[in-house]
C-alpha cells in the first residue's frame, strides 16, 4: 500500500469523526440554546397569566383556571397547562380527568421544591416536550412570581408543555451550517497535508525507489539527486555512499542466501565429512526443522534407506539426478523425495563437499496410490458387476418360490420358520447384489437438484429408531438454511445411512452419535459439508489405509459385506466430492463428506 493511500487512510477517518463528533456537538448546544432561550421567552410572557391563577389556585376553584389555562396552551401552542397545589395535587388542568390527581414523578418534585422558573425536557404522548414550571407565589392579596417571592407564601405551580417541534427546524439549520463549516475546514486542512506530503516527503522518497530499482539491476554507477536539505537530504547522501560501496562488490552475500532461501526445492550443502552446514528455508519448512536445526547434523541422519552407497556414488560419479528416496522429518515420518547431487572442491580443506537438492513428491505419490485405487475399484466393479447379473435370475427364482411357500404356510407348521428363514436370507442377498450393482456403477443415475439438508433429515429419520433400539444419543446440527447440491438425493442419504450404520456397530455399548450439515469453504469455492462424529472404540491405526478397500470389513461373518464404504467412497466421487476420517483408539471416529453446492 502506497504511503499516500496510508496517510489518507488514517485522515478520512479523522476527518469524518471530527465532522460528526463537532455537528452532534452542535446539534447539542443549539438544542440547549433553543430550549432555554424558548422557556426564558414562554416565562416572560406569560408571568401575568400566572399570577393570575393565585385566586383560582388558593380557592381551588378549577372553574376559575381553566379558561386561563386553555389560554395559556394556545398562546404557546403547548401540548398541556396545568396547576399544581404545594403538595403535587392537580388542581386545574387542559385535561379535565387529570384534576385531583397526585403527581409523584421526579420532574414535578423538581418543579415544586424550585423558587424560581424552571424546564426540563420530558417525554410526553410518544414525543418530547419543554416542561416549564413557573412558581405562584402570595403576597397579602396579590399573587406573585419568584422574582417577588421574599416574604411571601408559596401557592403552588404552573406548568407548561411546550413541544419540541418548535426549535427543530432551527436546530437542524444551526447544526447543518456548522457541520458544513467543519467539513469544508477538515477537507482543506486534509489537501494541505497531501500537498506537503508529496510536495516534501513522499517525492525524495519516490527518487530513492527509483534509484534503488536501477542499483538492483546492476547500475551501480547511479546517483540519488538531493533536492532537500532535510532527512529525506541526508538520507540521499547515505543512499549515494552506499551505492558506491557496493559498487566495488560483485555480488552481496545477504543476495545469494536470498536466492538459496526462496528455492521451492530444499537445498543442503556439507562438508568434506558429510557434516550439513546450508541448508534452506525449504529444506526445514519440510523435515519439520527450524533453519538452525540442521547446521552440524550429518546428512546421513536424514535418509530413511541406504544414504551412504547414494553419497558414495555422488562422489564417485560427480553427480547423480531424480534418484527417489525418503527423508526423515524430526517427528520420524517418512517424506518421499526424488534428490540430485554434485560434488564441488573444497579449496580449504582440500576434501569434497556435497550440494543435494530435493523434491517433494508425497502428492504425485499420493496420486499414484488414487490411480491405483481406481483401477482396482474398476476391476472388482466389473467383476462384481458379472456376478451380480448371474445370481439375480436364480435369486428371484428361489425368492419367488421361498415366498410362496412361506404364504401356504401355517404358524404352527414345523416347516414355517425355515420358510421364513430361507425368505429372509434370499431378500439379504437381493440387497447384497444391489450394494454390488451400485458398486460398479450399472444402476441408473436420476441426478437433479434438491435440498441436501432435507435429504440429511430424511435419513436420519430411518437412523433415529435404530440409535434408541442401541441406546445411542442422536444429536442433529443442522445447516437453517437449505443447501442446493446437484446429484442422486437416494446415493446422499445412502452414505448418511451406512456411515450412521457403521457408528452405531462401533458403540455397542451406547454412547453419542452427532451428524452436522453446514457450509464450508475451500480454495474460495463454497461446498456443502456432512460431519458425523461417534464416541465408539475408534478405527486401529494400522487398519485405517484399508478400509475404504472393497470387501474389508472388522465386522463378525454374516454382519458386513465390505462394500459400505467402498459404496459410500463410490456415491461421493460421483458427486465430484471427497471423503475423509480421522478416528482415535477409544475416543471415536469422524467421517467427514464435502460436496460442491449447485451454484459453485
Amino acid at each position: 500500500m502506497r504511503l499516500q493511500t496510508k496517510f489518507t487512510l488514517l485522515l478520512v477517518p479523522i476527518c469524518a469523526i471530527a465532522v460528526i463528533s463537532g455537528t452532534a456537538l452542535s446539534w447539542k448546544a443549539a438544542t440547549t440554546t433553543l430550549v432555554d432561550e424558548l422557556a426564558q421567552r414562554t416565562v416572560s410572557q406569560d408571568s401575568d397569566l400566572a399570577a393570575a391563577c393565585g385566586p383560582g389556585l388558593r380557592a381551588k376553584n378549577e372553574q376559575d383556571l381553566l379558561p386561563r389555562l386553555q389560554l395559556l396552551m394556545r398562546r404557546n401552542a403547548a401540548a398541556y397547562a396545568l396547576v399544581l397545589d404545594t403538595a403535587a395535587v392537580v388542581r386545574g388542568h387542559t385535561d379535565v380527568t387529570e384534576k385531583g390527581r397526585v403527581y409523584s414523578d421526579i420532574t414535578t418534585r423538581r418543579a415544586i421544591l424550585a423558587e424560581e422558573p424552571a424546564h426540563a425536557v420530558v417525554d410526553w404522548a410518544g414525543g418530547s416536550v419543554i416542561d416549564i414550571a413557573i412558581p405562584i407565589w402570595q403576597a397579602e392579596d396579590n399573587f406573585l412570581l419568584a422574582s417577588e417571592r421574599h416574604g411571601r407564601i408559596r401557592l403552588g405551580t404552573l406548568r407548561i408543555g411546550v413541544p419540541l417541534d418548535r426549535i427543530r427546524a432551527t436546530r437542524s439549520r444551526i447544526t447543518r451550517q456548522i457541520g458544513a463549516i467543519i467539513g469544508i475546514l477538515w477537507a482543506t486542512g486534509l489537501a494541505l497535508i497531501l500537498w506537503f506530503l508529496h510536495r516534501h516527503i513522499l517525492r525524495g522518497l519516490g527518487l530513492l525507489s527509483s534509484s534503488a530499482q536501477r542499483i538492483g539491476l546492476g547500475d551501480y554507477n547511479h546517483r540519488v539527486a538531493a533536492t532537500s536539505d532535510d532527512e529525506i537530504g541526508d538520507l540521499a547522501h547515505t543512499f549515494n555512499r552506499m551505492t558506491a560501496s557496493l559498487a566495488g562488490t560483485t555480488v552481496s552475500k545477504d543476495y545469494l542466501a536470498g536466492i538459496i532461501d526462496s528455492m521451492g526445492d530444499t537445498l543442503l550443502v556439507t562438508d568434506s565429512d558429510g557434516v550439513i552446514r546450508m541448508a534452506n528455508r525449504a529444506t526445514a519448512a519440510l523435515l519439520g526443522y527450524a533453519p538452525a536445526e540442521l547446521l552440524g547434523l550429518a546428512i546421513t541422519g536424514l535418509f530413511a534407506d541406504a544414504p551412504q552407497g547414494l553419497l558414495d556414488e555422488t562422489r564417485k560419479a560427480g553427480q547423480i539426478i531424480n534418484h527417489e528416496v525418503n527423508l526423515l522429518t524430526k517427528t520420524g515420518l517418512l517424506m518421499p523425495v526424488l534428490i540430485s547431487g554434485s560434488c564441488i572442491r573444497d579449496t580449504a580443506s582440500g576434501g569434497t563437499s556435497l550440494i543435494v537438492v530435493a523434491r517433494d513428491i508425497s502428492e504425485r505419490k499420493e496420486l499414484e496410490a488414487r490411480i491405483l485405487q481406481t483401477e482396482k475399484l474398476s476391476a472388482i466393479g466389473q467383476l462384481a458387476a458379472g456376478v451380480a447379473h448371474e445370481i439375480n435370475n436364480p435369486l428371484g427364482v428361489i425368492l419367488g418360490f421361498a415366498e410362496g411357500m412361506a404364504k401356504r404356510t401355517n404358524l404352527d407348521d414345523p416347516k414355517y420358520l425355515p420358510v421364513r428363514s430361507i425368505v429372509r436370507e434370499a431378500y439379504r442377498c437381493k440387497e447384497i447384489v444391489q450394494n454390488l450393482l451400485t458398486f460398479s456403477r450399472m444402476g441408473q443415475k436420476h441426478d437433479a437438484t434438491f435440498n441436501l439438508v432435507d435429504a440429511v433429515a430424511n435419513a436420519l429419520n430411518l437412523i433415529e429408531p435404530q440409535a434408541r433400539v442401541c441406546s445411542v444419543e442422536l444429536s442433529r446440527a443442522l445447516h437453517p438454511e437449505a443447501l442446493s447440491i446437484h446429484g442422486n438425493s437416494n446415493q446422499i442419504q445412502q452414505i448418511v445411512i451406512n456411515l450412521c450404520n457403521n457408528a452405531l456397530d462401533a458403540m455397542p455399548k451406547g454412547g453419542k452419535l452427532t451428524v452436522s450439515v453446514d457450509r464450508a469453504w475451500a480454495n474460495n469455492k463454497a461446498l456443502a459439508r456432512i460431519q458425523i462424529q461417534d464416541t465408539g472404540g475408534g478405527i486401529p491405526k494400522y487398519l485405517q489405509g484399508k478400509i475404504m478397500e472393497p470387501f474389508f470389513t472388522t465386522k463378525e461373518p454374516g454382519k458386513g459385506t465390505g462394500l459400505g464404504l467402498s459404496l459410500v467412497d463410490e456415491m461421493v466421487a460421483r458427486h465430484n466430492g471427497s471423503v475423509k476420517f480421522s478416528s482415535l483408539e477409544n475416543q471415536g471416529t469422524t467421517f467427514v463428506v464435502t460436496l460442491p453446492l449447485a451454484s459453485a
